[in-house]
């Protein structure tokens, strides 16, 4: 009697909530149909069961994971005082390193295993934002058609093929894990009734900008929530946000401050071309959404070429459809659809174009910037499946449900290794050069030379002005004992005004550009520009070691000869033939 009496009172709270306007008291997070906790675990398991065996990939998993020294040392201090390659993410950095065991060598499972179980976790806390927020929109009797509603909006998120690059990619955890607390801060902020709530909330914001920058537009999210399932003020809830908003200040300068030291991007589009570029990625995002076929690692869809093409005239008749449609059947069924997208595409303001970000200079696009704005859309299909309620629709639903699982199940493979992963990239998209690049490096790796020559060969004749290709062809024709056929096509592009332009910041790859050209010509005889040249790679990188080596060895051969050996000139990089 004493337990039906609480239950009682409990429906009496709600409801007085509900008549207030006030967010629900918060229920258990487990607070769920086992049935739907098992119906998540296997779906997650159907599409990503071939992650078991996936290895690591040459597509950054190398910089971020497996050659990364803050991962291989273990120090999770450099994990929390040092941005890496332009992001302040400690947490994804001291995760990465718990995950790494008593490596080197790393083993990729537990990488993998981590990300499918924040998948899973993600998809159930998806479920649990989506019911706390139909409940605001629940009348008698309804409570049934709140939680299948909730199911269908998580489904969604769960099995869309736009998540299987975050969940495959080793690196991707850092999106899984910002998800991860973006998700449960939303959670306790909507449902909070107390200043700890509160708290946890913001906590959980900080944590999430720690994993990852890009969430950052969460509050704007929130405040469209707030807005509409639970008509709070938005005086009110900027002034709840507050602390929001300033802990994401500092991250949002770090951020920018690096970006700009690594000089990630050649071309910022002008202010006024800027929304040009953000409603070309919203028009390919929602075609993808609904039509997730032909997906890549890499689209290749930079601002020059969204303004070279004839990519608006595409994209931009989808989002006037879209937009349209979204209004429309906001006002014939929910407002709770414009929420939702609004709520996703807040996520999106970071990576559009808006705003110059690092991945800019290769694809303003990519299907990880779509895990978090999926929830969003989730709820626009949560809300429109609630307020039509006809059987009618079911049919549709599964299939359309059916459809994401099987695309995703196909593609979740292609992240199987660097073999799959870089076959599947040169068939979506062929015009672009890296994914010859990963194969030849592949070849490489299996001593199959004339393969590797080959595919540098294709990547340059797609771009020759890419430092990497051109690097590691020299390196294939050295193998083969060609070094005047290396010289022949690196010496040229280190007197080109506009490779060097274009590639030096690139200190890295270009440092062992004039390593292999020092290796080719101390190999054809000309030691004292092979000296040279391994003191300009020393120079641009010097962990070098092996530069650093060749120093010594041309030093003592050069002196054989009765030559006499300068230090290495400390100037800038040298294009012209006399300084070389």
């Amino acid at each position: 009697m004493g337990k039906r009496k609480k239950q009682i009172q409990k429906t009496m709270r709600q409801q007085a909530a509900k008549e207030a306007g006030l967010p629900l008291p918060p229920t258990s997070f487990f607070d769920m149909p086992a049935s739907y906790v098992l119906l998540f675990a296997v779906v997650c398991l159907v599409i990503y069961w071939s992650m078991l065996g996936a290895g690591f990939l040459t597509w950054d998993d190398d910089l971020n994971i497996t050659i990364n020294r803050t991962i291989l040392t273990g120090d999770f201090l450099e994990a929390w005082i040092r941005p890496h390659y332009g992001y302040y993410m400690p947490l994804t950095a001291s995760a990465w390193i718990l995950l790494s065991g008593n490596g080197p060598p790393l083993n990729p499972l537990p990488y993998h295993l981590a990300n499918l179980l924040l998948h899973f976790v993600n998809s159930l806390l998806v479920f649990n934002l989506l019911r706390l927020l139909l409940a605001r929109l629940e009348k008698k009797d309804e409570a049934l058609t709140i939680q299948g509603a909730a199911l269908t909006g998580a489904l969604v998120f769960c099995l869309h093929p736009l998540q299987v690059e975050p969940v495959c990619w080793a690196t991707g955890l850092r999106d899984l894990l910002s998800a991860t607390f973006a998700l449960v801060a939303s959670i306790w902020y909507v449902r909070s009734t107390s200043l700890r709530q509160y708290g946890v909330s913001a906590a959980c914001f900080l944590c999430a900008l720690l994993c990852k920058p890009s969430v950052v537009a969460l509050p704007i999210g929130l405040l469209v929530l707030n807005r509409y399932f639970f008509n709070a003020r938005l005086i009110d809830d900027v002034k709840r946000l507050g602390i929001f908003f300033l802990a994401a200040l500092p991250i949002m300068v770090i951020t920018k401050i690096e970006e700009a030291d690594w000089k990630f991007t050649h071309y910022v589009p002008p202010i006024p071309l800027r929304p040009l570029v953000f409603l070309d990625a919203i028009g390919f995002y929602v075609a993808k959404f609904f039509w997730p076929i032909n997906l890549a690692a890499n689209y290749s869809r930079t601002p020059e070429h969204i303004f070279s093409s004839s990519a608006l005239y595409v994209t931009l008749p989808v989002v006037i459809v879209f937009c349209l449609a979204v209004v429309l059947l906001s006002r014939k069924l929910s407002g709770g659809i414009a929420a939702g997208v609004l709520f996703g595409g807040a996520f999106l303001l970071p990576v559009s174009g808006i705003i110059p970000f690092a991945y800019q200079s290769i694809s303003t696009v990519a299907d990880r910037y779509m895990y978090l704005p999926i929830a969003g859309l989730s709820c626009a299909v949560s809300c429109a499946v609630f307020r039509l309620r006809a059987r009618t629709l079911r049919p549709l639903i599964v299939f359309f449900l059916g459809s994401l699982l099987v695309c995703a199940a196909i593609r979740a493979p292609v992240w199987q290794n660097d073999t799959t992963f870089y076959t599947a990239w040169v068939q979506d998209n062929p015009a672009n050069d890296r994914g010859y690049i990963g194969l030849g490096t592949v070849a490489v790796e299996e001593a199959r030379f004339q393969d590797a020559e080959n595919y540098f060969r294709k990547a340059i004749s797609i771009n020759p002005l890419n430092v990497v290709s051109l690097c590691k062809l020299g390196f294939v024709l050295l193998e083969q004992n060609r070094a005047a056929d290396a010289l022949s096509i690196m010496l040229p592009a280190l007197n080109s005004a506009e490779f060097m332009e274009q590639n030096w910041t690139k200190f890295g790859p270009m440092s062992m550009l004039y390593f292999a050209t020092g290796i080719a010509q101390v190999q054809t005889g000309d030691i004292r520009n092979g000296y040279l040249s391994y003191c300009e790679s020393l120079r641009l990188f010097p962990e070098n070691a092996g530069a650093r080596k060749k120093i010594g060895e041309a030093k003592v051969m050069l002196e054989a000869r009765g030559e006499t050996v300068e230090p290495c000139p400390q100037g800038a990089a040298g294009g012209s033939e006399d300084k070389l």
